[in-house]
């Protein structure tokens, strides 16, 4: 665990200093509230925790809090003041800044080390409790039989590009693919196989699309791919792609060959003037338009 110390007192920081290091903490000095305000700026990400003095030049302990506190940081900051004001005006208004604990100058070491041992068993807690929240908000964006986004996941995606595209004036293609025959398997070999050509369709539209496309499943037997391209004609070759990728071999699926053929439908985003319902609403009647002609093709159109 790493430990900002601010303290102006030279011989109170060395003591600070020797006591955590011997006790296995990695420790950064600040001599005064603005240096530890710089170093925890540049180094948020690394410190663990802050032990800050109130009354310091430059800069008091309690601004220091404050300033700590309307960070974003991806982790809890675990903050004690050490001080000798122990008044309890004073505590509560430590602690209404922000900080953690309190403990009044001089102090005792094992009660310094017993409050710091309480604040890692409490940034423990909390980085479970963040791990776990992104598992859960993992598990809710993404499909369970493909392991790709579902479509609440495709949708915030979508969301994502289009302010990213508005912002950064770039075009884009939003695909739906189809597959063609999925009733006619699910009829004919059960869901279970089913379910498993789903899977693979996934697994061969995804080992050929770049770091940067993305895939969802919008529905049933449909998905939808957001893909960044320059135009129109690179939208239409990428797709061909997609769905050479998918139909040029059979699928062998419990000792069964299974043919499958898909449809595409695309529309091409040029501007940044079209709404997620627009975008997806041309690309759903371009996938109509394929399949009305005959199934296995790509249609696009700009919007």
């Amino acid at each position: 665990m790493k430990i900002l110390i601010a303290e102006d007192d030279e011989v109170i920081q060395l003591i600070l200093q020797k006591l955590l290091e011997r006790e296995g903490y990695r420790v950064i000095l600040a001599n005064n509230g603005l240096e530890a305000w710089n170093v925890f700026q540049e180094k948020r990400e690394e410190i663990d925790m802050v032990i800050t003095d109130w009354l310091m030049p430059e800069m008091d302990g309690l601004e220091l809090c404050k300033k700590i506190r309307s960070l974003d940081v991806s982790h809890y900051v675990y903050i004690i003041f050490i001080t000798v004001r122990e008044r309890r005006e004073d505590v509560v208004v430590g602690l209404e800044a922000g900080a953690d604990d309190y403990i009044s100058k001089p102090f005792d070491p094992h009660e310094l080390l017993s409050r710091i041992r309480s604040g890692e068993r409490i940034i423990e807690l909390d980085g479970q409790l963040r791990k776990r929240q992104k598992e859960l908000e993992h598990l809710s964006l993404t499909d369970e039989l493909t392991g790709v986004l579902n479509r609440r996941g495709i949708f915030r995606r979508l969301r994502e590009e289009l302010n990213r595209a508005a912002r950064e004036k770039y075009s884009f293609s939003v695909m739906m693919l189809d597959i063609d025959n999925l009733k006619e398997i699910n009829d004919k070999y059960g869901h279970s196989t089913g379910d498993k050509v789903l899977y693979e369709v996934v697994r061969r539209i995804k080992a050929c699309c770049r770091p940067y496309d993305v895939i969802g499943r919008y529905g049933g037997d449909e998905f939808l791919m957001i893909v960044p391209v320059e135009e129109k004609g690179m939208a239409f070759k990428l797709a061909e792609r997609f769905q050479k990728a998918v139909c040029e071999k059979f699928l062998s699926i419990d000792n069964k060959r299974i043919n499958i053929t898909i449809s595409i439908g695309a529309s091409f985003v040029k501007t940044s003037e079209y709404g997620l319902k627009e975008i997806i609403k041309k690309a759903d009647e371009c996938l109509v338009k394929a399949k009305t002609a005959g199934k296995n093709m790509v249609v696009i159109q700009e919007l």
